[in-house]
């Protein structure tokens, strides 16, 4: 490398020289010796060497980014050297890639004079911690998959006994993961199994001629001696190959399994590039009103995720091919397939055999992991979009806390054990009850009607034009009659950013004031005396969600207004959130019944 070559990483406050390797090492480096960038902060590569060089970077190949040149076939964009590239930036009008660079590691591939240089960068999350960040992600999977096959099992409980029971294949997509990044292994060990199978050497005796040439054991000599008038005869014995013992019973068992899993995972992959075109489909009535760059990553990342399900397809479809003809092996040719519930020794201890059934013990576990849709993908690494839905999965838990359980709406109206959970898209709706029949609707969101009249699915009208919470809570009592409703709203920010955005601290409170004070009924609606209609309203309280406390005084100047600033993250605020909720549904079913 010439020595007088440098790549930099440049963000508004700071240019960082980056540190080249002459091998893809990125295991054996330490997170503090990887340059960190904040999310949302612009940020510029500059390689700094000869005209001919130029650097590749895999991951932001999705990106809308300014002078680069198109990648060959199966290769990726390339950038040029001595030109200073624009990675992200909001402020700057000659740049036109706008789109936040998602919380992840990225590989910069410097090319210097014919020899391939790697570096690394990450982005961390602008206003959580990386294990913050990471709870988050675990916590919404862990939460979405024990919320419904608890919800599942109570409702189906008989039903799921004798699914579990049966020999229908459970697909995930950690588990067709797991079999892809496992399935060249598969071959190559059975490629060994069908050179070195384990057999037995079968004997089988019966009567021939003399001629000489007979084989004789034990079993001859003892047999001829009991049967002298067989002159002129042998009781020969022939020895033969056999390969019917257990271990191979096993491997047989094991391929059909991975052939029928095999077989659900391409009809799963199916249905997921499907819904991947059909949210596309959805997008492309906002792409008017989005910025070049964004409709340009929202067209890439979904040719990037078709591309990935396609190849997965093809790839599983040729190991079912492979599979088939394994089976059709003379060491595989025994007869049935039902093996001994006593694991053979060799399953444990020779490694081919154990590898297989290691495979094979890891698909076949029921599914306590959810299949999750492939647009989870891009949506984790999104993290205000992560931080809305992790207060959504919090607001259930706070609900089910208090007594309220569920009774249908999104991951509670699936299957968790055969369907693909959808993402968690605007509108979508939970319904609870408690034990003395009072009803909550949990909506996420949804944008409030300004004409029209009201209704149990959308109760609030509003002449604001600040219509879309994050999360509204709809409350009923057990006559299904309307109380009135709390709205949650979400900041992927600071208190003390989120007091200034909007054109500063006034601005943002006069949006939550609205919030509170401008939805209300239409005439009819609602079941209150008429000398409650004009001093009630809906709203009982507006709950401002964000993940990091900076002790701004605002706080206490907003409880009184029944706008409750709450600090929530996954190590503080929990138990405040679930209690102020609590009390907020109490009080209102409270004043609800005073006033009907």
């Amino acid at each position: 490398m010439d020595s007088l070559s440098k790549l930099f990483i440049i963000t508004k406050s700071k240019k960082m020289e980056m540190p080249l390797y002459v091998s893809d090492n990125l295991e054996e480096l330490s997170l503090e010796n990887i340059v960190e960038v904040r999310e949302f902060s612009e940020l510029f590569v500059l390689l700094d060497s000869s005209d001919t060089d130029y650097f590749e970077m895999p991951e932001m190949d999705d990106y809308y980014i300014l002078d680069r040149q198109s990648p060959e076939k199966d290769g990726h964009y390339k950038y040029e050297a001595n030109k200073t590239i624009c990675l992200f930036s909001l402020n700057d009008p000659n740049h036109k890639q706008v789109v936040p660079i998602v919380p992840a590691l990225y590989t910069i591939k410097a090319h210097l004079g014919g020899v391939q240089y790697y570096s690394y960068f990450r982005i961390i999350p602008k206003d959580l911690t990386i294990a913050d960040w990471e709870v988050m992600r675990n916590e919404i999977e862990e939460t979405i998959s024990g919320l419904s096959f608890d919800f599942y099992r109570r409702k189906n409980s008989q039903s799921l006994s004798n699914d579990l029971n049966s020999n229908e294949v459970n697909t995930s997509v950690t588990k067709i993961q797991l079999l892809l990044q496992s399935e060249k292994k598969i071959r190559f060990v059975v490629e060994k199994l069908r050179r070195e199978a384990k057999y037995k050497i079968s004997t089988e005796h019966h009567w021939e001629n003399n001629s000489g040439k007979n084989y004789v054991d034990s079993a001859t000599i003892r047999k001829m001696g009991e049967r002298p008038d067989k002159k002129n005869m042998v009781f020969a014995v022939k020895r033969s190959i056999d390969y019917d013992v257990s271990e191979n019973k096993w491997v047989k068992k094991i391929l059909i399994f991975l052939i029928s899993f095999s077989k659900q995972s391409i009809s799963h992959l199916e249905g997921t590039e499907q819904g991947l075109i059909q949210e596309r489909k959805n997008n492309q009535n906002f792409d008017s009103q989005r910025n070049d760059s964004d409709v340009y990553f929202q067209k890439n990342r979904l040719q990037s995720n078709l591309t990935t399900v396609t190849t997965d397809i093809k790839c599983l479809s040729q190991f079912i091919a492979y599979l088939r003809a394994v089976l059709k092996d003379d060491f595989l040719q025994i007869s049935g397939q039902e093996v001994n519930t006593v694991i053979p020794k060799a399953l444990v201890l020779n490694s081919k055999y154990n590898f297989l059934y290691r495979v094979f013990n890891d698909l076949k576990k029921s599914q306590f992991r959810v299949s999750l849709d492939h647009a989870y993908e891009y949506f984790w690494k999104r993290t205000d979009n992560l931080y809305e839905m992790w207060t959504y999965i919090e607001s259930i838990k706070a609900l089910q806390d208090i007594g309220y359980e569920p009774i249908d709406g999104w991951i509670f109206s699936k299957n968790p054990y055969s369907d693909m959970f959808p993402i968690l898209k605007p509108g979508e709706v939970i319904t609870f009850k408690n034990k003395v029949g009072k009803t909550i609707r949990l909506v996420f969101n949804s944008a409030m009607k300004k004409t029209g009249k009201s209704t149990p699915e959308n109760p609030l009208l509003t002449d604001s034009n600040r219509t879309r919470p994050d999360i509204r809570l709809d409350m009923f009592d057990s006559k299904n009659d309307y109380a009135g409703s709390i709205l949650l709203d979400a900041k992927y920010k600071r208190l003390y950013q989120v007091m200034k955005s909007y054109r500063g601290e006034k601005g943002i409170m006069e949006q939550f004031r609205e919030y509170k004070k401008d939805p209300y009924v239409s005439k009819g609606f609602w079941q209150i005396k008429e000398s409650f209609q004009s001093q009630l309203m809906p709203v009982q309280s507006v709950m401002v969600l964000y993940p990091f406390d900076d002790e701004s005084p605002i706080r206490q100047q907003t409880i009184d207004q029944y706008i409750f600033l709450l600090e929530l993250n996954p190590h503080s605020g929990l138990k405040n959130f679930a209690k102020e909720l609590e009390h907020q549904i109490t009080e209102r079913y409270t004043i609800f019944t005073d006033a009907k």
